[in-house]
């Protein structure tokens, strides 16, 4: 299983873990170091066990892939966020959801919503879109804090964040290539990239590999640890109040957890239909209160019934039998969910997805800004490992990254 981080990839909508907590990683070719340490829930991103080899100074490393975290070694909850899973969560009208403050969904990108073929800069230019995405995307970006599209009733409003291991030019090229940053986006020469509403990016936070305090284990193939306090610290918000509003895959009752993308597997992934059931299942959790408790009471275990969830009328949660009876339900609803938002369903990926929800590119003035190949040149013929979120080794390709 791969995991949504936060509010996607884990789901976080809660009072997040307050308390302090430090995150390890188990590298190769260096053994095992600490990274990550800060205040906050965790998550731990597992990886896919292929591994691939990049080129640096120093010894070569070994291609064996990476061993995934033991319980034992995972960051133990933090009293914070087990006291606001204990509390109650109250299930409310949309017309009340629409009052509560924005729910926060926090998640990463290789093997959740796209799937590179390599570990180069060139595969983040185009990776393989999950099916479904550009629905997915619609159906986030439309109920965004600045939107005023998609749904003319009551809804509750979403932050999106990208909490991810991978370097911050590499994920850029993957926003670009699935166009919640503009083609033409671009940063100065040596400076990460930021989310700039401005400049056309459609996602609220942005947190790379160079948030990660990783120190030496930077340049390392290692599992990284996501400190939710982070997300938090960048919003302004409270680590009490942090954990009702989000999910991550570290906080165990902070979780929405969807299978991985492996879209080389002999279904070729042409079936996967997991972003629908995910609608379903954020549009369930934007009518509660505090999202941490109603995972630890057994939320996640039912789905919604045959009416629309916040898009719609009313959501019945219900029990559903056997998981391939449940997973169909989530599906259809999700389904339901986006024709009433005026969604179009579509499993290939449609580049027009933001004019059909009205937020098309506006038109920059003037050329982006250029890097001289000269300053590249010193890199050619080296790359540099990149720590993907979801546990693949991704390596940068200095030579491809002059767009």
């Amino acid at each position: 299983m791969d995991w949504f981080s936060d509010a996607l990839s884990s789901i976080s909508t809660g009072n997040g873990g307050s308390g302090r907590g430090g995150g390890r990683s188990r590298g190769r070719g260096r053994g095992r170091g600490r990274g990550g340490a800060g205040r906050g829930g965790f998550s731990h991103t597992r990886g896919n066990g292929r591994g691939a080899y990049g080129y640096q100074s120093g010894p070569p490393r070994s291609a064996d892939p990476r061993q995934h975290l033991s319980a034992s070694e995972m960051p133990a909850p933090s009293s914070a966020h087990l006291d606001v899973s204990t509390k109650e969560s109250n299930t409310v009208t949309p017309d009340q959801a629409a009052a509560l403050e924005p729910l926060i969904l926090v998640f990463s990108l290789n093997h959740t919503l796209v799937s590179r073929s390599a570990a180069s800069a060139q595969a983040s230019r185009d990776p393989v879109k999950r099916p479904y995405l550009s629905t997915f995307l619609s159906y986030l970006v439309s109920a965004s804090e600045d939107s005023d599209v998609g749904i003319k009733s009551a809804r509750r409003k979403l932050k999106t964040v990208v909490f991810t291991g991978t370097r911050a030019h590499n994920v850029l090229l993957i926003l670009k290539s699935i166009d919640l940053a503009t083609r033409a986006r671009t940063t100065r020469f040596g400076e990460p990239y930021q989310v700039d509403a401005v400049e056309g990016d459609l996602l609220d936070l942005d947190l790379s590999g160079e948030d990660m305090d990783l120190g030496a284990d930077y340049h390392n193939k290692v599992h990284t640890l996501k400190d939710l306090g982070r997300v938090w610290f960048k919003f302004g918000i409270k680590e009490e109040r942090g954990a009702e509003r989000t999910e991550l895959s570290a906080q165990p009752y902070s979780l929405l957890p969807i299978k991985t993308f492996e879209p080389n597997a002999q279904s070729g992934g042409r079936n996967d239909d997991e972003l629908l059931a995910m609608i379903t299942q954020i549009d369930g959790l934007c009518r509660e209160t505090n999202v941490a408790s109603f995972i630890r009471n057994g939320g996640l275990g039912q789905v919604a019934g045959s009416e629309s969830g916040q898009g719609g009328t009313s959501s019945a949660w219900t029990s559903a039998g056997s998981p391939a009876d449940a997973h169909t339900r989530l599906v259809e609803q999700g389904k339901r969910i986006c024709e009433t938002l005026g969604i179009p369903v579509r499993a290939t990926y449609d580049h027009n997805w933001r004019k059909a929800i009205g937020c098309a590119f506006e038109k920059v003035e003037g050329p982006p800004p250029r890097i001289r190949a000269h300053r590249w040149s010193r890199f050619r013929g080296h790359a540099q490992e990149d720590s993907e979120d979801s546990g693949e080794d991704c390596v940068e390709d200095y030579d491809d990254i002059s767009d």
